[in-house]
């Protein structure tokens, strides 16, 4: 547990994500001065995952996300399958943040499957990568957005 709340979004990743979240009042919603505090004291409001809980490796280079698409490709959407809904399924009605295109678009599927609700689900929240050239226009593009569905989300769906 230690190891995972010091490593998960570690460094410049961290920092990107939480000025987002903050940005976008999420701190406010939980009583939080930051969202800093999801990885310190208050860890037990967040729950990190992936979507594949395992190393993916592509001809012997580490998976990015893209290439292939998950929803394309056999092996690694039955993994998307077998361990991420099912681990979304034990969560019900929490607030999804997809780091990521990739994520995003796994996230629309079970939209569209009736999984889970897209009023639940920040899309068009940009990875905080720092090698995100398009973060920050991304971010503010969808700002607006993201802030109705955080206000939504807390008083529509908790």
């Amino acid at each position: 547990k230690e190891c995972k709340r010091n490593s998960r979004f570690a460094g410049s990743m961290r920092k990107n994500l939480i000025e987002m979240l903050d940005e976008l009042k999420l701190n406010e919603k939980l009583e939080l001065k930051s969202c800093t505090e999801l990885f310190e004291n208050r860890d037990d409001l967040l729950h990190t995952t992936s979507l594949i809980p395992y190393p993916v490796f592509i001809n012997n280079k580490n998976y990015t996300g893209y290439l292939p698409k998950i929803l394309e490709n056999e092996v690694l959407y039955s993994y998307v399958k077998k361990y991420f809904y099912r681990e979304i399924e034990e969560l019900s009605d929490v607030l999804i943040i997809p780091l990521g295109k990739s994520v995003e678009e796994v996230l629309e599927q079970m939209i569209k499957e009736n999984l889970i609700k897209e009023e639940q689900c920040l899309l068009g929240f940009p990875h905080p990568s720092g090698a995100n050239g398009h973060r920050k226009i991304q971010f503010e593009e969808n700002r607006s957005k993201l802030l109705n569905k955080v206000e939504y989300y807390f008083k529509n769906i908790i």
